[in-house]
């Protein structure tokens, strides 16, 4: 499960994913250490030219008013296939979160080691996700969410975990958020093996208290 990761000088994915559109990062902050409930940004399928801030946690309408399940901070990939609602979504409401890397943990008998995992020699790490844009009827407010795909782990990271994000570079990445893609071609890139390689290394475990955001949370130790 992703519960963490880093989304800082997101503008110089502009000329990467072809963005026209990025008014709303003028209300972005670099974060270090983005957490679920925070509005982070994403690109959607719908709307491909433009970078948006969607709440991370899916608020989707067949759950009560306002409530993020807990569990829909991820979704993983073997289950979309099993949920008519997940089915359709992977239709039409597929997006892309850009993160400068996220993080995982490693169990050890002297604690929690923290790790920062990141496409190797790439600026960003793009995750792939699914969207709700719905309005709450009773408020008229918007509720714009997302949830984070997580499919098996590459080999690199089976140390840390069974699982991780599906991560999408180059060619993968533009056509995930393009709205002809057939959906043979999705279904593939929800279980294709990873086509690039990762950097894995120890950061400070300040990560762990989702309170603190610095820059120095990425720093390699």
């Amino acid at each position: 499960m992703c519960v963490r990761y880093a989304a800082y000088q997101i503008n110089r994915v502009i000329d990467l994913l072809g963005i026209k559109n990025c008014a709303e990062l003028d209300a972005f902050k670099d974060n270090y250490n983005a957490s679920p409930g925070q509005y982070l940004p994403i690109v959607t399928c719908q709307d491909k030219h433009t970078i948006n801030l969607f709440k991370w946690g899916l608020i989707s309408p067949w759950y009560k008013t306002g409530i993020t399940a807990a569990n829909m901070f991820n979704i993983e990939a073997a289950k979309i296939s099993k949920r008519p609602v997940l089915r359709n979504m992977l239709k039409s409401q597929r997006c892309i979160i850009v993160t400068s890397g996220y993080y995982e943990w490693k169990s050890t008998d002297n604690g929690q080691i923290a790790y920062h995992v990141k496409v190797k020699e790439e600026p960003f790490t793009l995750l792939a996700g699914l969207y709700e844009a719905s309005v709450d009827k009773r408020t008229g407010e918007r509720m714009n969410s997302f949830t984070i795909i997580t499919t098996k782990a590459s080999a690199a990271l089976t140390d840390l975990r069974a699982d991780m994000p599906l991560t999408l570079v180059g060619d993968d990445a533009l056509y995930w958020l393009s709205e002809d893609s057939s959906v043979d071609k999705i279904n593939e890139l929800l279980f294709h093996d990873a086509r690039h390689e990762i950097d894995v290394y120890e950061v400070s475990a300040g990560i762990t208290d989702s309170r603190t955001n610095l820059p120095g949370l990425i720093v390699r130790i």
